[in-house]
């Protein structure tokens, strides 16, 4: 397979790969061994130093199993692949970023037990300071080397001597490397998650304490109530009884109330305080504008910030609330409506306001407004990604949790305000989002997952869709080959790739793609398929395979958003995408012959290609419909939104399509290639989603992804080292 981008360059030449070759490592069947200090205990996933525990990804510990069990001796690419990832085809990206999870456990010593060097274009190598051994982990080392008689006082106190210098020397070396070394945190015990039901829980919220938890959940983001549990476990007890949405829980200084929201549709949100653990709410103020806001108290308990905005129109903004009179005051000031400020939290010692500021819904920063002198500091900047922080309960970190849109990396960073460089304290394959420190080194956070379930609609059935099973996999993007053979990009676990579908409708892997992928299409004659992957910031990559899983190509494009959709020219021979330049969207077309050329077949304006025989059709950017352009342009279809423009796609002789052209009932509806009335077809559950369907060609129905909003509670506890 040869690999190559536009300018020609080719980094890499890969072999093609059976991907049923070599069936993954057992982690189940893999004796415990040791690595200097380090206890691993593959079967339970589990990494131990000291009292310290840590949970691994499986296919971390499955590379430092077999990087481990090498005994110094580099292991290839290749084998890494066979043995972890089955012989399934992964992208460089997927190898690198987790070895790069396994040279982090190394540092879970004060020393590193061990090392991974790398050989290029080779492989790697794990150094480690002391002999793996397969005896369980109860096992203690016990010497084989008995004196034969007791050593005389001389030779005693030369020892004594050996051992009070190695003392003075460890006692020094440590004060040097105490003063020159700032201290970071690490998680000294996980619950990822603490919370999870078939319910979304959020907005954690730790009691001042402690010992309580504080959260809303419901069965949609409509209907949710208060709850509060033990961190030491137990059931849950329901705080909030009323019809209203109740979210966003923050405890009072003194543990004695909470603060929340009630939320309504098209009404400003109300702010309720109730008692601890059972009481009356009561309201404690309003919102001017927002629907929806979060709160903070200040030491003292006598103020309250949240977020509402000035006046309908305006950019939000963080407040202030004096609980003894009611009067409210702005306290930051975005001066643009692109801009909005949101996640107030009150330092403990009351002297600054952390904040964070969404820029045009593509950047966010993270920062600080001292309250004596006015001034706002930016902590931290990023774009493409979401971001929330909190302080530590001493004041002297920030907790900030980033998941990225731009490079796909979702991690738990810690910044301290002191002095030294961020660091990471996780990383982890599920979206993190707020987050709340308590005592002893708690830290609760949101934990969402990508994708969503797989569902049918049978068209004009009047039945709601109905679930395909899918053993946990989150899908994204679908398509059916002439067939009837069905394709789906997803998530399962921490493996991103392709499943496809089997005889009896089961789903199973065919391929690990290592990154996030969408807009997967068949060829023409159902023998390949191609799909894009998204690599990092504004680079993409069409990836071509054989139905059976076999690399026949691929080539890299860049594009200032999201690719949208891409297909095959009739005769399968090239691949159309669509790319947006600094001028705007524009289709290309890339001959798999010559991966490394592609060449722009329409003026700019248009995107999101489907082909059938001759026709070329395609959407028009910022306008509603579908147009027919293999000629002069003319519209054959009144949508989908201009926001989903790729909602789309082609069954037969017909254009199925997202049509919300009736906001209060939202279609799947169906028109002729060649324009004509439109058919309804199914109902469309909100409207619009982000990800491409299917068509069944032997039943019709229409299967695509609907989205979920399964939100758990993860609790971490940490240490600073």
């Amino acid at each position: 397979m040869r690999f190559v981008d536009e300018a020609g360059e080719s980094p890499m030449n890969y072999e093609s790969r059976n991907v049923k070759a070599v069936p993954a490592i057992s982690l189940a069947e893999e004796a415990d061994f040791s690595i200097g200090p380090l206890r691993v205990c593959p079967s339970a996933r589990l990494v131990n130093v000291g009292e310290r525990s840590e949970t691994i990804e499986p296919r971390v510990m499955q590379v430092l199993v077999v990087l481990a069990r090498a005994a110094g001796n580099v292991v290839s690419r290749e084998q890494l692949i066979d043995r972890c990832w089955g012989g399934r085809i992964v992208g460089d990206d997927a190898v690198s970023s987790t070895i790069v999870k396994v040279r982090a456990l190394a540092r879970l010593c004060a020393e590193p037990a061990f090392e991974i060097e790398t050989i290029p274009r080779v492989g790697y190598r794990l150094i480690r300071r002391e002999t793996v051994t397969g005896e369980p982990l109860s096992a203690d080392p016990v010497s084989s080397a008995v004196p034969s008689k007791f050593p005389s006082w001389r030779w005693l106190l030369a020892g004594l001597a050996v051992a009070i210098a190695a003392l003075v020397g460890s006692l020094i070396a440590a004060r040097y490397l105490y003063s020159s070394h700032e201290a970071e945190w690490i998680v000294a015990e996980s619950h990822m998650p603490f919370i999870a039901t078939a319910d979304i829980e959020s907005f954690p919220a730790i009691a001042p304490d402690g010992t309580m938890i504080a959260y809303a959940a419901g069965p949609d983001r409509q209907s949710r109530h208060l709850y509060l549990r033990l961190i030491k476990g137990g059931d849950p007890i329901q705080l909030t009884h009323d019809a209203y949405d109740a979210a966003a829980p923050a405890w009072s200084p003194d543990g004695k109330t909470i603060v929340y929201r009630i939320s309504q549709e098209g009404h400003p949100c109300g702010i309720m305080e109730i008692s601890v653990p059972a009481g009356q709410p009561r309201e404690a103020g309003r919102c001017r504008v927002s629907q929806w806001s979060e709160f903070s108290f200040d030491p003292s308990g006598r103020s309250l910030f949240y977020v509402d905005a000035p006046a309908p129109g305006a950019p939000e903004g963080i407040f202030r609330l004096d609980l003894d009179n009611g009067r409210v005051s702005a306290v930051t000031h975005p001066a643009r409506r692109s801009v909005s400020d949101g996640f107030p939290a009150v330092s403990p010692g009351g002297r600054e306001l952390l904040y964070v500021r969404n820029i045009e819904s593509a950047a966010v920063e993270v920062r600080v407004l001292t309250f004596a002198s006015g001034a706002d500091r930016r902590i931290a900047a990023f774009e493409g990604t979401d971001a929330t922080a909190t302080w530590s309960k001493d004041g002297q970190t920030i907790f900030l949790s980033r998941s990225s849109e731009v490079d796909g990396d979702k991690s738990l960073w810690a910044y301290p305000l002191s002095r030294g460089n961020p660091s990471r304290i996780l990383t982890t394959g599920d979206h993190l989002g707020r987050l709340s420190a308590g005592p002893d080194g708690l830290l609760a956070m949101e934990m969402s997952y990508p994708g969503g379930q797989l569902v049918a609609v049978t068209p004009h059935s009047g039945l709601p869709p109905k679930p395909i099973p899918s053993n946990g996999l989150y899908t994204w993007c679908v398509d059916y080959a002439p067939d009837g053979t069905f394709l789906a990009t997803g998530r399962r676990g921490e493996t991103q790739g392709v499943w496809i579908g089997g005889k009896n409708g089961s789903l199973h892997e065919l391929l690990s793609t290592g990154a996030e992928t969408w807009a997967l299409r068949w060829s023409p004659d159902g023998t390949r398929f191609a799909f894009t992957a998204w690599l990092h910031r504004r680079r993409f990559e069409v990836r071509v395979f054989k139905r059976e899983g076999e690399p026949i190509a691929q080539f890299r494009f860049q594009s200032n958003d999201y690719s949208g959709l891409l297909d095959w020219t009739a005769d399968g021979k090239s691949i159309l995408t669509s790319r947006q330049e600094t001028k705007g969207w524009r289709i290309w077309k890339t001959d798999l012959a010559t991966p490394g050329k592609s060449v722009p077949i329409t003026p700019y304006g248009w995107r999101d290609p489907r082909v059938h025989g001759t026709m070329l059709l395609a959407t028009r950017d910022g306008v509603a419909g579908i147009w027919r352009i293999d000629g002069t342009p003319r519209r054959v279809a009144d949508g989908p939104a201009p926001e989903r423009s790729y909602v789309y796609t082609i069954a037969g002789d017909r254009l199925v399509y997202s049509d919300t052209s009736d906001p209060k009932h939202p279609m799947f509806s169906a028109v002729s290639l060649n324009g004509g009335p439109k058919e309804r077809l199914a109902p469309l559950p909100d409207g619009q989603y982000d990800f491409t369907f299917g068509v069944d060609p032997k039943s019709g129905d229409i299967v695509y992804t609907q989205e979920t909003d399964n939100r758990d509670i993860g609790l971490l506890r940490m240490v600073k080292r």
